[in-house]
């Protein structure tokens, strides 16, 4: 059997000032409010919907910048220089210039990045002929 701290281990403190948490008592029994822990994750909720997080980052991987051919990625994995630059070549597609594949994880990351999406999107349009990897 657990013990109450082994049972709260996926919890952490916050310390409020004093005169926040007066008006979180305050609110308990209204709204259906019934502690000052109810409060909390519903302010943060609301506040977490109004600012959106971007998603997670696999792997470790990272966007340093891009440029006119595409976009140059954080890579903790390699040694030495950790930057990889990915590629939007007419002709071949998106390529890893580290792997010179079309089918890394660079590659992979690179195509969830909105600006790599984008300057697919007008190279198309400038007559281009990009394929992109199978998933």
């Amino acid at each position: 059997m657990l013990t109450k701290r082994a049972q709260r281990d996926d919890h952490n403190t916050v310390r409020l000032p004093e005169d926040l948490t007066d008006e979180m008592d305050r609110l308990i029994g209204k709204h259906g409010f019934r502690s000052r822990a109810e409060i909390a994750k519903e302010a943060i909720r609301d506040l977490l919907k109004k600012y959106p997080l971007p998603p997670p980052q696999p792997q470790g991987l990272g966007r340093i910048n891009g440029d006119a051919t595409g976009v140059r990625l954080y890579d903790p994995k390699i040694e030495g220089n950790k930057a990889v630059h990915v590629s939007v070549r007419d002709n071949k597609g998106v390529i890893c210039d580290y792997h010179e594949t079309n089918n890394c994880e660079h590659v992979k990351f690179a195509l969830t990045l909105s600006d790599v999406q984008e300057m697919i999107r007008k190279r198309r349009k400038e007559g281009w002929r990009i394929e992109l990897p199978e998933e």
